[in-house]
Formats: C-alpha cells, sequence, structure tokens
C-alpha cells in the first residue's frame, strides 16, 4: 500500500525560478517533500492510526516500523514522493475483509487470553470460528489527505526561501 506525491507543474517552476540555481530548488523540494511524508503523515499516521483505538494497537511493532518515506527523481520532471509499506495485510486493516479459514477442518483457531489483559501473553483458551471480520481501521489514504496539505505549505515555504 503506497501513497504518491508528485509536483505537478515542475517545469513552470523550473522556468519561474531559472535565473535563480534551479540545483538549489530542487534539493530544497526534495528535502522538503521527504520532511514531509516523513514528519507531516507518516507521524501522524503512526501516532493516530497505529497507537491504539480507534486505530490498531501494536504488539510486537513491525507493522509500525515498516511504513517508510522515500523521494525519487534526478531532477524537477520526475520527482515523486511515496510512503508506504511493503506489508500485505495493510489493505486487509484499510479496507476491511472478512477471513476465512483455509484448513479442511473450516474453522480459524483464536486464542482466548486472560480477562482485563488484552494484550497479555497468557492465553487460557482457544475459540474455534467458522470466519472473523476486520474492520477497516487504518485509515492511511484519509491520514495522507490530511497531511496533504501541510506538505503542500512546506514545499511552498520552501519557494518563499527562494
Amino acid at each position: 500500500m503506497v501513497a504518491e506525491f508528485k509536483v505537478v507543474g515542475s517545469e513552470k517552476l523550473a522556468r519561474r525560478f531559472a535565473e535563480k540555481d534551479p540545483q538549489t530548488l530542487f534539493k530544497c523540494l526534495k528535502r522538503d517533500l521527504f520532511l514531509g511524508l516523513s514528519s507531516n503523515f507518516l507521524g501522524r499516521l503512526k501516532s493516530e492510526r497505529l497507537s491504539g483505538r480507534p486505530g490498531l494497537r501494536a504488539l510486537t511493532g513491525t507493522f509500525r516500523r515498516s511504513f517508510t518515506a522515500q523521494v525519487k527523481g534526478s531532477n524537477l520532471a520526475n520527482l515523486v514522493g511515496r510512503a508506504g509499506t511493503p506489508i500485505f495485510w495493510a489493505g486487509v486493516h484499510e479496507t476491511g475483509k472478512r477471513i476465512v479459514a483455509r484448513n479442511p477442518s473450516g474453522f480459524l483457531t483464536i486464542p482466548i487470553r486472560s480477562a482485563g489483559a488484552a494484550f497479555s501473553s497468557k492465553i487460557v483458551g482457544f475459540r474455534r470460528v467458522p470466519s472473523v471480520f476486520i474492520p477497516p481501521r487504518l485509515q492511511f489514504f484519509k491520514t495522507f489527505d490530511k497531511a496533504l496539505k501541510q506538505i503542500e505549505a512546506r514545499l511552498g515555504n520552501c519557494l518563499k526561501e527562494l
């Protein structure tokens, strides 16, 4: 699951700032795009959606650590920022899905933990169910849309610096 941010109209920017150093403009936009994606977007996602209710609560932190931001491109025309995770089940938490058993018995075995300690390691029993529904709760793209205004403002500040 990946969100992509492309600087549209970068050719106009290059012409507009042609009298100034285009490499400086490129470096500034690249830096601010990366900082915007990593701090404004991924920081917000991790603090709001991957830190318990209403999002997901971390058991090991692997899912949380898997989210990365990167900016690619060698000039203004092909500057693209991406943020996301390679973990395949991120989509399940984004859109929601019914999980059904693939084993011949037709049941999923769900561990039951001791009462009052939802993330305790003490398992007191097991429950067999034919399927479970994972509700949508990650809101990856909704969080990206919220952070987009801050990213755009950060890029605008870069242009004011020049």
